[in-house]
């Protein structure tokens, strides 16, 4: 129980997709057809990724557990739907080694968009006006509007560290104390605190480590570390260009009553994103990425609002996370940001672990 739980304060520590969380388990992890009986498809997949990629399979089609499997006898190859769902994986991995140069850009939700029964009528794109794409503004330009709406390069550049501290609210969890401590160019430092206990994750430049107590602290390997990297970048949040090349402006919408321009494209390790900035402001109101979950993607949306200023600089002090799962919402509540603290550059290596001190004593030595 308490691991659960220590892998669930980790997950809202990092603020990680799901995928990065469940990446990092991959080497300890037992394989699917190790756990459970009748793999056929998912053979060599961590064994603690399997239900969350149910989960996220249930999302996409809009289905329940019951509409493959046969309870309590889940091994059951009974429902033709679960050998259908064999033949869909494996048509889906063909087409994104084959199509899309190896990215996991296909999944079931391309094409189910919640309903078991995909759709094989054209529809318009959500949102869209009629006005052309033509006459909206090149990508470029929406974000150098996003750097000048947030406080300007010189601005942006003038600061070389910062301290986040924020309160984690996710419905039916304990909330959780977070704070950040942030240098140039790229060093982290994330602290968890809930009554669970705390968490720290950290990043010097070079290693990539957790501490669950004093006497566990760990380097963090694989798919999870590069994620942690990647996001480290001090100036990250404001330059994202470097961060998402290739962008695409696709429409102008209408989002929680603002006009938006909707961006389309890739991150740098090749996984869809979609931003959206309001017009008016020229500010980020919300981010769509997709975590990793085995053989299938979680969509994770970040909306951002109430912007402040701190330091000549706009910060959201309001975001909203909406996970893979549409009950899984977090809102985190940032109280108090601050630009140009003092940080020491130790801070952010990683603790040498403390031997824990026995309490049994050998009766032979008395």
């Amino acid at each position: 129980m308490i691991r659960k739980l220590t892998l669930l304060i980790l997950l809202m520590l990092v603020g990680l997709s799901a995928g990065a969380a469940l990446a990092q388990s991959k080497a300890a992890s037992p394989t699917a057809e190790q756990t459970f009986s009748n793999i056929k498809v998912l053979q060599g997949m961590p064994a603690d990724q399997v239900m969350p990629l149910m989960t996220t399979w249930n999302t996409a089609l809009g289905v329940g557990c019951p509409y493959c499997h046969t309870p309590p006898n889940f091994a059951s190859d009974d429902k033709p739907a679960k050998d259908t769902t064999r033949q869909m994986v494996v048509m889906m991995q063909a087409l994104n080694k084959t199509s899309f140069n190896g990215r996991n850009t296909m999944t079931c939700y391309s094409c189910h968009h919640g309903a078991a029964i995909p759709s094989s009528g054209v529809t318009a794109h959500a949102g869209a006006t009629a006005q052309s794409l033509s006459k909206l503004p090149t990508a470029d330009e929406v974000m150098d509007n996003f750097v000048s709406a947030t406080g300007g390069t010189e601005a942006i550049h003038k600061m070389t560290s910062r301290y986040i501290s924020e309160t984690r609210e996710t419905e039916g969890r304990l909330p959780a104390r977070i704070e950040h401590f942030e240098k140039a160019p790229g060093m982290t430092l994330t602290t968890s605190n809930s009554p669970v206990g705390t968490i720290a994750q950290g990043f010097d430049g070079k290693t990539v480590w957790v501490e669950n107590g004093p006497a566990s602290v760990n380097p963090i390997k694989g798919m999870a570390a590069a994620r942690v990297r990647s996001e480290s970048d001090f100036y990250g949040p404001f330059d994202l260009k470097k961060e998402y090349p290739g962008l695409k402006v696709v429409a102008l919408e209408k989002l929680a009553g603002h006009d938006v321009y909707h961006l389309d494209g890739f991150s740098n390790d090749g996984s869809p994103v979609q931003l959206y900035f309001d017009v008016k402001t020229g500010l980020l109101l919300r981010k769509v990425t997709n975590a990793w979950l085995g053989l299938g993607e979680g969509e994770i949306t970040k909306d951002y609002d109430d912007y402040r200023a701190v330091g000549g600089i706009k910060f959201p002090f309001l975001i909203r996370e909406i996970g893979p799962k549409p009950s899984q919402v977090v809102e985190i509540h940032r109280d108090a940001v601050k630009v140009n603290v003092s940080i020491d550059a130790a801070k952010f290596t990683m603790p040498v672990p403390v031997k824990p001190v026995s309490s049994w004593t050998n009766p032979t030595s008395r």
